[in-house]
C-alpha cells in the first residue's frame, strides 16, 4: 500500500548504502563505477575461492555487490535510488529507453503513489460504531416497600432501561465519491426502534453535497451541502423530510461557521420544522484549555450553556458543563483518560433538573464506542451526588494500580526486550556478514600490503571504526577493527573513502547503533607514520601531509 511504501521512506536518510559498498562517490561517473565494481569482483567473486565455505561467504556478499553495481550502472534505477532508496525501487517501475529527468521520476512517483492511494481507497472501509447500554440502578439508593408482603426487598433491583447500537461503514467510489451505509436500533423501556440510512457524498473543491435515504419511522430524504466562503468561513444547509402515516414533515438546518481568530470559531445554526431554534456557539480552544459558550432559542427547549474543558501532558483532561434552560437545569462534569495507545476511558456524573443523577462511562476504543449510563436516582440528593463522583474515582485508583500499570509495565518491558534481541540479532548478523567479508580479503590484503612495502607505498598500520572518544572500559565492544577493509581499498597508494555513513562499506558493521562513531586510522607512507580521525559522516583522503606525526622523518 501507498502508507506502507512511504513509511519506508525515510526523509533523513541520504540513500548511501549502494555507493558505501562500491565504496564511491554520490556523484561518481559510470567508468568509476565500473572500476570500483571489477576491483571488488577480484576479491569477492565466487570463482576467486575454491574453498567451499569461502565459496558459500563469497555467493551472498557477490550478490550484495552485483545488486548495488547493478542499481547504480543503470541511469534510470539510479535516479529512481537517489530520490527514494531502496523502496522506491521495490515499487514496481518501470525501466524506458530514454534517461529521464528526475523531476520525470518525481512526477511519475506521484502518479504511481496516487495510483496506490486509490487502491487503499477501494480497500478502506473506515468502520464506526456505537454500543450504548442504559442501566437503571435507582433502586440502588430508593428502597422501597413491595407493597405486597410488607417485607422490604434484601436486594436491589437493577435492570437494563435501555439499549441502542448504531454502525456505519464507508464505501469510496473514487477520491472524491463516498456511499456510507449505516443504521441504528434501539430499545427503551420495551419499545424498539431503528432505522437505516445510505449517503452518498460527493467532494468539490468548493465543499461537499449529499443525498441521503432511509427508513426507519417511515420514509427520509435528505439533501444537503457544504460550501466554503473565503479562507476562514464555511456553510452547511440540509433539507430534511420524514413521511409518516401519509404525512410530510419538511425541517431545513443550515449552519453558518465562522473563524474569529486563531484559536477561536464561531457557530451560527438555525433549524426549521417541528423543533424550531436558532442557536449561536463560540468555541475557543488553545490546545490546553478549551472554552465553549452557546445561547439556544427555540420552541422546543430555550437555554444558556457554558462548557470548560482542560488537557494535560499526561493525555488527560477535565471537563465540566452547566445548562440553564427555561425547562430543564444540567450540572455535568468529569475526567477522561487515555488507557493504552488506541483506548479512552472517561466518566462524567450529570446533575440534572428534572432527570436526576446519572454516571456516564465511556469506553473509545479506536472507531468503536462503548457506554454504559447509569442512572442512579430521578432526584438530585447530595449524598447520591458524593457517591457518584468518589466511587468512580476510587475504581479507577485502585483498577490502574493493581492492574492496567503492571501489566502496561510488563508489557513494556517485553517490548523493551524483543527490540534489543531484535537490534542485537541485526547486528550479530552484521558482525558475521563483516567476518565473513575479512576472510575473503586476506589474500588480497597481504598482496596489497607487499605491493605498498614494496615502494614504499601506503600500508594501513591499525584502523578503528566505533565509539572512539569514550574511555569506559564497558565501550570496549563498540569498537571493531578495520584494518583489512581499509587496506583493501587501497589503491595506487591512495585511499578514498567518500562522505557518508561507514557501516555500509563490505567488511564493516554498526558496533553501536544511534550513537555516534569515527574512524580512527594509523598509516605509513614512504615508511613516515602519520594518522588521522574523522567523524562517521565525513569524507577522507590519504595520504595528506597534515596526517603526519610531529618528529617524523
Amino acid at each position: 500500500m501507498a502508507e506502507d511504501f512511504q513509511e519506508k521512506i525515510d526523509p533523513n536518510s541520504d540513500h548511501s548504502e549502494y555507493y558505501a559498498i562500491l565504496n564511491v562517490r554520490r556523484d561518481a561517473s559510470p567508468e568509476e563505477l565500473r572500476t570500483a565494481y571489477r576491483r571488488m569482483c577480484v576479491v569477492y567473486h565466487p570463482d576467486k575461492h575454491p574453498d567451499p565455505t569461502k565459496k558459500q561467504i563469497a555467493e551472498e556478499l557477490f550478490a550484495k555487490l552485483h545488486n548495488a553495481y547493478s542499481v547504480l550502472s543503470d541511469p534510470n534505477k539510479r535516479q529512481i535510488y537517489d530520490i527514494y532508496g531502496e523502496a522506491g525501487l521495490e515499487a514496481g517501475w518501470e525501466v524506458v529507453s530514454r534517461k529521464r529527468t528526475p523531476a520525470e521520476i518525481y512526477a511519475d512517483f506521484e502518479r504511481l503513489k496516487e495510483t496506490r492511494d486509490k487502491q487503499k481507497l477501494e480497500e478502506r472501509t473506515n468502520p464506526k460504531g456505537t454500543f450504548s447500554i442504559g442501566i437503571d440502578a435507582t433502586d440502588l439508593f430508593n428502597r422501597y416497600d413491595d407493597g405486597y408482603d410488607g417485607i422490604e426487598r434484601e436486594m436491589p433491583n437493577i435492570e437494563v432501561r435501555e439499549m441502542e447500537i448504531s454502525q456505519a461503514i464507508d464505501f469510496p467510489v473514487t477520491v472524491n465519491n463516498t456511499v456510507t451505509l449505516s443504521g441504528a436500533l434501539a430499545s427503551r423501556n420495551g419499545i424498539g426502534g431503528g432505522n437505516a440510512l445510505l449517503t452518498f457524498r460527493n467532494r468539490i473543491a468548493t465543499g461537499w453535497h449529499e443525498v441521503e435515504v432511509g427508513a426507519g419511522n417511515g420514509i427520509l430524504f435528505n439533501v444537503g451541502g457544504c460550501r466554503y466562503i473565503g479562507k476562514h468561513s464555511h456553510s452547511v444547509v440540509k433539507l430534511n423530510s420524514q413521511i409518516t402515516n401519509g404525512y410530510l414533515r419538511p425541517g431545513l438546518t443550515a449552519m453558518f461557521v465562522q473563524q474569529l481568530d486563531s484559536h477561536t470559531i464561531g457557530y451560527l445554526t438555525w433549524r426549521a420544522g417541528i423543533q424550531s431554534s436558532i442557536n449561536t456557539t463560540v468555541v475557543h480552544d488553545d490546545g490546553t484549555n478549551q472554552v465553549v459558550v452557546g445561547l439556544q432559542v427555540g420552541f422546543a427547549d430555550t437555554f444558556l450553556m457554558a462548557r470548560y474543558v482542560r488537557r494535560f501532558q499526561s493525555e488527560s483532561r477535565l471537563f465540566a458543563e452547566a445548562r440553564y434552560g427555561l425547562l430543564s437545569m444540567a450540572l455535568i462534569y468529569g475526567a477522561e483518560t487515555k488507557v493504552t495507545k488506541h483506548s479512552l476511558l472517561s466518566a462524567a456524573v450529570s446533575v440534572s433538573v428534572p432527570r436526576g443523577i446519572t454516571l456516564k462511562l465511556k469506553v473509545t476504543r479506536g472507531t468503536q464506542t462503548y457506554k454504559l449510563p447509569i442512572y442512579l436516582s430521578e432526584e438530585v440528593d447530595r449524598t447520591i451526588v458524593f457517591y457518584a463522583t468518589v466511587v468512580p474515582l476510587l475504581t479507577y485508583w485502585t483498577v490502574q494500580s493493581l492492574i492496567i500499570k503492571p501489566f502496561i509495565a510488563r508489557m513494556k518491558r517485553e517490548e523493551d526486550k524483543y527490540n534489543a534481541e531484535t537490534r542485537a540479532e541485526t547486528r550479530r548478523k552484521a558482525k558475521r556478514e563483516a567476518e565473513s567479508a575479512i576472510k575473503l580479503m586476506e589474500e588480497s590484503y597481504n598482496r596489497s600490503v607487499d605491493s605498498e612495502r614494496s615502494k614504499g607505498g601506503l600500508i594501513i598500520v591499525r584502523a578503528w571504526f566505533g565509539k572512539l572518544l569514550s574511555s569506559s572500559r564497558e565501550d570496549i565492544n563498540k569498537i571493531i577493527d578495520v584494518t583489512i577493509p581499509l587496506q583493501c581499498q587501497v589503491k595506487d597508494s591512495r585511499l578514498i573513502i567518500p562522505e557518508g555513513e561507514k557501516n555500509e562499506i563490505l567488511g564493516f558493521y554498526d558496533p553501536c547503533p544511534g550513537e555516534e562513531k569515527m574512524l580512527r586510522i594509523e598509516y605509513e607512507f614512504r615508511l613516515i607514520s602519520h594518522e588521522v580521525t574523522i567523524n562517521e559522516k565525513e569524507a577522507l583522503r590519504v595520504p595528506k601531509q597534515s596526517h603526519r606525526i610531529q618528529g617524523q622523518e
